[in-house]
């Protein structure tokens, strides 16, 4: 064989491997990774800082249980997976006894007969007792007093969260610390509260697999 020929066979060989290496690393870049069915504790605990944990539910003064996840899923309507949208807004709730005698006397010893609340708008993902449309808006509130205890909510989170229907304003609905979970970009629950469950906390599964264990 001429020593040209030789090398060009050479040559050709190797262009042939080097293009099926490239093929395979760009084939192995578009494949998508496989995601874990759980966050492990210390991945949760590495996202801590983005979604911090809350250990008290309610001001020193303020005499409040803490109530487990199975008392929250008796004493709640729904647990709704939502995207927060917009601010947060506040509104007034007048307690009036209906005595006006009463209500001067309360006033005269400092006794406010109003109450300060603050919400947020949801557009709802999904619920676990089907309670709510998918794409329905609705509004979650608490007394400003519980603020500094409950997750800063912010436009675009997505969180789990147990709500309670107002009657008098059914778009309207209130909610705790107990039962509340952050939904990260990837889709896994975070809780926002400390879990005590047996055998294992919910923190850390996706999603989907939440609600189906928030249901009643």
């Amino acid at each position: 064989m001429k020593p040209n020929r030789k090398k060009g066979i050479l040559a050709g060989a190797l262009a042939l491997v080097l293009a099926a290496v490239c093929v395979v690393a760009v084939w192995n870049g578009r494949q998508p990774k496989e995601e874990a069915p759980r966050l492990t504790e210390e991945q949760i605990s590495e996202l801590r800082e983005q979604y911090p944990l809350y250990t008290e539910n309610a001001p020193p003064l303020v005499d409040m249980d803490t109530w487990s996840l199975k008392q929250v899923k008796a004493n709640s309507d729904s647990f709704v997976y939502a995207e927060v949208v917009g601010d947060i807004s506040y509104y007034t709730v007048s307690a009036s006894t209906g005595n006006e005698q009463l209500d001067e006397k309360r006033r005269a010893n400092g006794i406010s007969d109003e109450f300060q609340f603050y919400e947020h708008t949801l557009t709802v993902l999904g619920d676990t007792s089907g309670e709510y449309e998918k794409g329905e808006e609705i509004t979650i509130a608490a007394n400003v007093m519980f603020m500094d205890y409950l997750p800063k909510l912010s436009d675009g989170m997505r969180m789990v969260i147990p709500v309670s229907r107002d009657p008098e304003k059914p778009s309207r609905s209130y909610y705790q610390l107990e039962g509340i979970y952050y939904i990260t970009e990837d889709e896994y629950a975070i809780s926002a509260f400390e879990e005590k469950l047996e055998p294992q906390p919910l923190s850390g599964m996706k999603v989907d697999e939440l609600m189906q264990e928030l249901k009643k």
